[in-house]
């Protein structure tokens, strides 16, 4: 691709790239390139290396390097083929926009240029979207809504005539639209509150910056961060969804879900009329993109398969076209009925979508005898009931439908579609009708167009106002989620501040009488000294008296010896209180991770914040130890003994025993003294010291968890009030899919503009909807019979039940 007369083949595979960029390859998207390029079978392999995603393709950034050499007339060119693409299906694509994002940092353009370019294909887009029908469209709506009156043949004739069913789609269309007008508002208001909150979260409104503990701190923004996620993410899914809506509202689109070799493909090109391999004009082999075709407007879905390997996973599949499907055909085969198939189910009814399954019978034709078997008794591999019957594949369905889908609400249509292809390639007419006919494929279309026409208005809703709430309600659940674990922590969090709290009141009394009673036990030891100390020496001066008890002290250690006991209580009694604190942070770091918030378990409370509290506390024991050297130098004690000279002449006429024994009570009673007062401030010192560690382990405490359960508070808050808005629009949808419902089975008059009655009905007086059980109450003043709820119940595949009230 060297010379310049090659830049069509260029733009064409770049064009390429941006069909694949959301994962879908739409035939109007291929006509268009195949229009524009009409050498294109000169790059054919290398096209289909780009939609198989094949090792060999071409790199993007090398084609767009290489038109980037190109003249800006052929670039502008480009460009406008590239928009054409992008808005076919009536809007830009989100991963349309990064890819083309992608092109524009290589390939240079005038901005302005293109952005008057795009913006009249945007215009374009939205006009097509919100046309104004023709009042014959009205007309054919009330002629159409009276089909119950026909015969079965006339009906069948109605069906399967081509402008008739068309028309009847763009009929339907209408009708979407006004839906998706209603949608447009309520996502709009969603997504306006989400947009504030998310901007009020990264101003750092909602936070405290007073706080000053940084591991709460920490925490705080931690769940700031997950509610913040929590709400963009759900920001991104309200334009996703919006957009998938705004793809699929010209058309009913149906898709083909089912495992690889299921015979999707095959039905897809006997329905289409195409080549096994092939859509629109040209082949394309992909096992990794879902495959559009616009049939008559319908919109046929074949998707990749199941497990397909180097496939999207069952997960993205359902994500990539569930949301714009109106009806899901589900294929499996009676070779290999598996009860995996039927789990991706659960993903479809999440979902809320309507199935019809086909049982592909495979049986090979090809082989002359069995083809002649067919021939004679073309229906019976359907009627048989010995052991090769097809019932017992239609039960085994029937079980796993429960089991996963949870309804009985459905059907089951078998088919041979290999006898079907095979009659596409019969030149004798009589055996080509035998094939076709006994294939039972006209069953299954019938059915489809049967759907359309009788149900198709109330199916589209179901895609369009039921789908979107389906995302509205999961959010409210994760909101309420939030709202509940938050609510959780709050408790707990209170609980355990009250706990501690109790604890510390609690072992206060018990933690003073420990130290009282060491403490009397270790002066006990010093009154024993200072006794045998006034006995030993009575004769010595004072001066020499306070010098001799000032040495003994210290000799023996008294001092050192309550400065330890009195640290090594106190290291005990700090030991205990961390003890409780890191038994209770431990199991709250354990029952937080179990919450489902969504946070990082990383990110939660680190428990080593909470030991630190005491950490500085412990220097206010330094206070006792200052106060114990200071009252255990005799300085105090020695004053005291200066009293036994004041009684002198009373020696006098004493006997010489006596004066021994006086003045050794003198000096005990000296000692006693000190020794008494001593004791009572060293109580007084230790209790103070006590009450002040535990007011500050308290006050601590209360302070970090104080403060975090205001911050809690206040993003509880904000979820309650997040919580009452998703559920009041939750109900607002779940009231115009109602309302819809009771329009179909003719209980309100029809009205495109489901908003007037949203607005105004006041029959409808509750509806509760359980998504995950599948069930529906509603509480209407409306009389339903029997047969309109068994009705309901069968269209919306769930499980209905109506209670009539009176309106207040």
């Amino acid at each position: 691709m060297k010379k310049e007369k090659d830049y069509k083949s260029i733009i064409t595979l770049i064009a390429a790239y941006i069909i694949t960029a959301d994962k879908e390859i739409d035939n109007k998207e291929l006509d268009i390139i195949y229009a524009y390029n009409k050498n294109y079978s000169d790059i054919e392999n290398e096209i289909n290396n780009i939609f198989s995603d094949d090792d060999n393709k071409i790199l993007l950034i090398d084609l767009v390097k290489e038109l980037s050499y190109f003249p800006n007339t052929i670039i502008y060119e480009a460009y406008n083929l590239f928009l054409d693409i992008i808005y076919s299906d009536g809007f830009c694509h989100i991963k349309e926009q990064e890819k083309l994002k992608e092109i524009k940092k290589i390939l240079p353009f005038d901005d302005s240029s293109l952005a008057i370019l795009e913006l009249s294909f945007l215009e374009k887009s939205k006009k097509s979207l919100y046309k104004e029908e023709k009042k014959e469209d009205d007309m054919f709506y009330k002629k159409s809504s009276n089909d119950s009156d026909k015969s079965d043949e006339k009906k069948r004739d109605i069906l399967l005539n081509g402008p008739q069913f068309v028309q009847k789609i763009k009929q339907i269309s209408k009708t979407a639209k006004f839906d998706l007008k209603f949608v447009e508002e309520v996502i709009s208001e969603s997504s306006n509150r989400i947009v504030k909150l998310i901007n009020n979260l990264e101003n750092n409104k909602l936070k405290n910056h007073n706080r000053k503990d940084e591991e709460f701190d920490g925490f705080v923004s931690e769940l700031q961060r997950t509610i913040k996620e929590t709400f963009t993410n759900h920001l991104q899914e309200n334009i996703q969804v919006l957009n998938k809506k705004k793809r699929s509202v010209d058309y009913f689109t149906i898709s083909f879900l089912g495992r690889t070799k299921a015979g999707k493909s095959t039905l897809h090109s006997i329905i289409t009329k195409d080549g096994d391999d092939t859509i629109g004009v040209g082949k394309v082999r992909t096992t990794r993109y879902n495959r559009v075709y616009n049939w008559e407007n319908l919109r046929i879905v074949d998707t990749p398969g199941i497990g397909a390997p180097g496939g999207m996973s069952d997960v993205e599949i359902a994500e990539s076209i569930v949301d714009e499907s109106d009806l899901i055909c589900y294929l499996v085969t009676n070779d290999a009925i598996q009860e995996t198939e039927f789990q991706f189910l659960s993903e479809i009814k999440k979902k809320n979508k309507p199935v019809v399954i086909l049982l592909n019978v495979k049986e090979n034709l090809e082989i002359e005898s069995r083809k002649n078997l067919f021939l004679k008794n073309p229906t019976r591999w359907r009627e048989r009931r010995d052991n090769k019957s097809i019932q017992g594949h239609i039960e085994r369905i029937n079980d796993y439908m429960i089991k996963y889908y949870n309804s009985n609400h459905y059907r089951v249509i078998p088919v041979m579609l290999l006898a079907s292809k095979l009659s596409e390639i019969e030149t004798d007419d009589s055996i080509k009708k035998i094939l076709y006919d006994g294939s039972n494929v006209e069953e299954f279309l019938i059915s489809l167009k049967t759907t359309v026409f009788e149900n198709g208005h109330l199916r589209k809703s179901q895609n369009i106002i039921d789908g979107t709430n389906f995302k509205l309600n999961s959010f409210h659940e994760d909101i309420n989620n939030q709202y509940l674990g938050l609510s959780e922590i709050i408790s707990r969090l209170k609980k355990e501040k009250k706990s501690f709290r109790d604890f510390l009141k609690k072992n206060k009394d018990v933690y003073k009488q420990n130290l009282k009673g060491k403490v009397e036990t270790h002066i006990s030891k010093i009154k024993k000294f200072a006794r045998d100390f006034a006995i030993n020496n009575y004769e010595l001066s004072e001066t020499k008296l306070t010098k001799l008890w000032e040495k003994e002290l210290l000799s023996r250690g008294y001092k050192q010896q309550l400065e330890k006991m009195i640290s090594e209580d106190f290291d005990i009694i700090q030991t205990e209180i961390q003890s409780r604190l890191n038994e209770f942070l431990e199991s709250f770091q354990l029952y937080f991770n179990n919450l489902n918030l969504n946070i990082k378990k990383d990110s939660t409370f680190n428990t080593r914040s909470f030991l630190k509290i005491g950490g500085g506390l412990i220097g206010v024991v330094g206070a006792i130890f200052l106060s114990v050297a200071t009252l255990s130098n005799p300085i105090g004690w020695t004053l005291a003994i200066g009293g036994i000279l004041v009684g002198l002449s009373n020696y006098l006429f004493k006997s010489k025993a006596n004066k021994i024994k006086d003045a050794q009570e003198k000096i005990e009673k000296s000692l006693m003294k000190g020794i008494e007062d001593f004791e009572i401030h060293l109580k007084k010192q230790i209790f103070q010291s006590l009450d002040q560690m535990l007011f500050d382990y308290d006050k601590s405490v209360d302070d970090n968890m104080g403060k975090l359960i205001i911050e809690a508070e206040a993003f509880q808050k904000l979820l309650k009030t997040e919580l009452d808005f998703s559920k009041s629009k939750v109900d607002v949808l779940n009231k115009a899919m109602m309302i819809r419902v009771l329009q179909h089975i003719k209980h309100l008059d029809f009205d495109f503009d489901v908003n007037k009655f949203v607005s105004k009905d006041k029959t409808i007086i509750d509806i509760q909807r359980d998504f995950k059980k599948n069930q529906i109450t509603l509480k209407t003043s409306h009389q339903l019979e029997r047969k309109d709820v068994i009705k309901i119940s069968e269209l919306l595949q769930c499980d209905f039940k109506v209670y009539r009230t009176k309106i207040k």
